[in-house]
């Protein structure tokens, strides 16, 4: 079973910022979450994020781990309203 499985059932936070790109976004985001997997379990490596804007206020992202030696790759939802984002791994 998959560590980040079992450590971030769902996990989504909320943060001010100022109006950013795609990629500022991404690369904030990709921080967090780096942040948040290594606070959980610092077993857990990032190794790519990426991030697309799909339309309005809604992106879609990539995260891939490594975890035990393997690969696994998360979809993972984000909200953005030019000043508050929201994000969302999708363990399942």
């Amino acid at each position: 079973m998959k560590k980040l499985y079992t450590l971030l059932l769902i996990i989504s936070l909320f943060y001010s910022c100022q109006s950013m790109t795609t990629e500022g976004l991404r690369e904030h985001i990709k921080k967090e979450i780096t942040s948040e997997i290594s606070r959980l379990d610092n077993s857990i490596k990032v190794t790519d994020f990426q991030l697309v804007h799909e339309e309005g206020n809604y992106y879609n992202g990539t995260l891939t781990t490594k975890e035990d030696g393997d690969t696994f790759i998360y979809d993972v939802k984000v909200t953005y309203d030019g000043s508050n984002y929201k994000w969302e791994i999708i363990t399942e």
